[in-house]
């Protein structure tokens, strides 16, 4: 069964395509926490993080860092970090997908005192 990451890679599902390249997708998170939530996923299915060889790896975080620099803007993002999404075999989403998400710092309210 196709993941949701491979539907929309194909185009089965639609995105907001940030980036691509032969071997990545970046696209915006359709269920983000906060603007321009982020999310870079690599075109070959993958389960977890670590099932990626070292070359991938590093191709991942390097596409990542682009997507980043490119999109900062002048703001201050505060979180890329790797994961291996957990999902429920059962659910519609299928297996595991790896992916890099990132956002852009939002302003916090800090108590006084």
């Amino acid at each position: 069964m196709a993941t949701i990451f491979t539907k929309i890679i194909t185009g089965e599902i639609p995105c907001y395509k940030v980036h691509e390249n032969e071997h990545f997708i970046a696209f915006l998170d359709i269920n983000p926490n906060a603007k321009g939530h982020t999310l870079c996923v690599p075109k070959k299915e993958t389960n977890k993080l670590f099932d990626l060889n070292d070359s991938e790896y590093t191709a991942l975080m390097n596409f990542s860092k682009q997507v980043v620099l490119a999109n900062r803007n002048g703001s201050n993002w505060v979180r890329s970090s790797p994961r291996s999404r957990s999902l429920d075999s059962s659910s519609q989403y299928g297996k595991r997908n790896v992916s890099t998400q990132s956002f852009p710092e939002t302003p916090r309210i800090r108590s006084v005192g």
